[in-house]
This record gives C-alpha cells, sequence and structure tokens, in this order.
C-alpha cells in the first residue's frame, strides 16, 4: 500500500509540476543583447538569455514565474558604430514570446508577445525611466535583414525614433498575475486527478480489510 500512495503521489505531483508557469522567447538584436527578467520595472533582473550576431537567434524557455508577481522583461540592446564612419545604423530588435499555464499576462492580455510598438517601452537611460514609445523598421522579412527563422512574421523590428542612435537603448514589457498575490491555485484537471487517485487508493484499502475480517 505504501509503494502505490507513493507512485500516486507522484503521478499527481507530476501533472502539478506541468502546469508550473514559464517564460519562454527567440529574439535577435542587431547588434547585440542580454536579456534579464525582474520582478522591479527600474531594477536589472536575472539574465535569461544574450546574444552578439543577429543573424544568429538566441532562444530560451522554461523561466519560472511565481504566482502573484508582477515582472518585466528586460532587453538591454547595444547598436555598434560602424566601421567606416563612427555613426550607428540600423540598430533593432525582433522577437517571439510566450507564456505557459495560465496566472500570467503579457502586456497584451494575451499569453503571446511580439516586439510591436504598442506593448514595448524603450528609454535611453536605463530601465524603467523615462518611458518612450519604439520605432518600427517593417516586419520580420524587411531589409536589410531580411527573414529570421524562429520568429513570427509578424514580429516588428524596433527600436528607438531615431533609427540610428547608439550605443545603448533599454526596452521593457510587462507581465502580470491573473491570480491574486501569492495565489498558487492548482489547475482544476490536476486537481481531479489527484482527488479520483485518492478515492481509488481509499477503495483499495476498504476492501483489503473486509477480506482480512471475512
Amino acid at each position: 500500500m505504501k509503494r502505490a500512495l507513493s507512485c500516486l503521489l507522484a503521478v499527481a505531483l507530476t501533472a502539478l509540476v506541468a502546469k508550473a508557469d514559464s517564460l519562454s522567447g527567440t529574439l535577435t538584436v542587431d547588434n547585440a543583447f542580454t536579456a534579464y527578467l525582474s520582478t522591479s520595472s527600474t531594477v536589472t533582473g536575472a539574465q535569461i538569455a544574450s546574444g552578439d550576431n543577429w543573424n544568429t537567434t538566441s532562444s530560451f524557455s522554461g523561466v519560472s514565474l511565481t504566482p502573484g508577481t508582477t515582472y518585466f522583461l528586460q532587453i538591454d540592446a547595444i547598436n555598434f558604430a560602424d566601421g567606416t564612419d563612427g555613426g550607428y545604423q540600423w540598430g533593432a530588435i525582433l522577437g517571439d514570446f510566450s507564456l505557459s499555464g495560465t496566472s500570467f499576462e503579457f502586456s497584451n492580455g494575451s499569453q503571446s508577445l511580439l516586439t510591436e510598438t504598442t506593448d514595448w517601452t524603450y528609454s535611453y537611460t536605463g530601465f524603467g525611466q523615462a518611458f518612450l514609445t519604439p520605432h518600427s523598421q517593417g516586419a520580420n522579412g524587411v531589409d536589410p535583414w531580411g527573414t529570421v527563422p524562429g520568429i513570427s512574421g509578424d514580429a516588428l523590428w524596433i527600436w528607438d525614433t531615431n533609427i540610428d542612435y547608439g550605443p545603448e537603448v533599454y526596452f521593457e514589457t510587462e507581465i502580470t498575475p491573473l491570480a491574486g498575490p501569492g495565489a498558487a491555485t492548482p489547475e482544476p484537471e490536476s486537481l481531479v486527478l489527484f482527488g479520483s487517485g485518492l478515492l481509488a487508493f481509499a477503495g483499495i484499502v476498504a476492501r483489503r480489510r473486509r477480506a482480512a475480517r471475512a
């Protein structure tokens, strides 16, 4: 019976873990970036991804989110100076992000978010400071970058309104909890599985007791 109970608990815990909330994404920046996840708009968070070649996408997945906590996805984007004249050209970021589980949503009210000009802000001075609205340079596939694989064709290349500003721009977007603070309610199907298992186990115990008395 102890073995059966252990198996039952293992199955239930596996179901609950499978429903854990997490953040995933694929992105690139012309020219380089470091992405962070923070619980404060003005404080740089924990690093979750980085890249230094816009021709290659960088991906991350399974970044855990604690129910009831507000998060900020932050991207420190760097535009290298052009070697020919020392100016800055074609700075931009492009990304495709998603949430698992059902406890969070992006600023657009869904669990999927692309780089666009509505739900992202940027600053020249740092995260959470002097918010500005980014400028679109076109969707994935536009010149001079062409199509970047692994990112939605609807994602926009975004940068500052000057287009060629450098060397550093700070992008940010909010991830908000749908449940109340501290709420970590298991998914209904997980509760049903766990409850059904307990009932089945109780039935086994009852039958063995009746058999022992006979």
